[in-house]
């Protein structure tokens, strides 16, 4: 009984529990991060093994896109202000190529002290990655990204994409809630 006590103001005592009956919706996310989008062998526990970076310059942008293309492979998942993808806007752009590192491409955020950049030189710089049949995208939830990134005029061929939704609810159909934070 001890094992399983805590306080329900303070469920962190919990997580371990959580974690081992495999319960991840319940296991409280890092503050200010998001879970790998790779399958990483770590604890769900410990997030201590994340790292981010955040992408300011077309220079940075350009060291991970030319990371991506070596490796092969370019995880990506769209901010937005909504889910409507006519009148909902693009606000920052996640990136991944492997488990260790993820960056962020902040791009129409408020009350930020630093020039963002400008989401059509993004796009302008992604759009070679995003057609290269070579280049395995990992997208969750592909459809929402795809349709949000044709309305500014970006169309990825459907070959050479990975959604981990759709992978999710093949391997575990038995599962009701495939998003990142449950898979994470």
């Amino acid at each position: 009984l001890d094992k399983i006590s805590f306080n329900t103001r303070d469920f962190t005592k919990a997580n371990n529990l959580f974690a081992e009956l495999e319960f991840k919706s319940l296991i409280e996310p890092p503050v200010g991060g998001q879970a790998s989008l790779f399958a990483a062998q770590k604890s769900v526990a410990d997030y201590s093994w994340l790292k981010f970076e955040i992408i300011k310059t077309v220079e940075q942008l350009n060291v991970v896109l030319g990371e991506a293309r070596r490796l092969g492979v370019l995880a990506i998942d769209l901010e937005t202000t909504g889910l409507n993808f006519i009148s909902s806007q693009i606000v920052g752009i996640s990136l991944a190529y492997t488990e260790e590192k993820s960056y962020y491409i902040p791009i129409a955020h408020e009350n930020v002290d630093f020039e963002q950049l400008k989401l059509s030189l993004v796009l302008d710089l992604l759009q070679p990655l995003l057609c290269n049949a070579k280049i395995l995208k990992v997208l969750q939830n592909a459809k929402f990204d795809l349709h949000f990134l044709s309305m500014q005029g970006q169309h990825i061929p459907p070959a050479q994409i990975f959604d981990t939704m759709i992978a999710a609810r093949l391997v575990r159909p038995e599962w009701q809630k495939v998003d990142l934070s449950t898979l994470a």
